[in-house]
């Protein structure tokens, strides 16, 4: 299934995981789907502002 969602997304990065997908989550008076995630590794700067991760 997480397979599936990255592909729906067309998301390609291999790093990103799918953990846990909520169903009919209300968000701001929307019935909304959240899809959480985590990255496979720490990043050493953001590709878009160039910040350095201190960690």
């Amino acid at each position: 299934m997480c397979n599936d969602i990255l592909k729906l997304l067309k998301i390609k990065d291999n790093n990103i995981k799918i953990t846990k997908v909520e169903e009919d989550v209300v968000i701001r008076g929307k019935k909304s789907n959240v899809i959480f995630g985590t990255l496979s590794y720490k990043p050493m700067t953001c590709p878009h502002c160039y910040h350095t991760n201190p960690n």
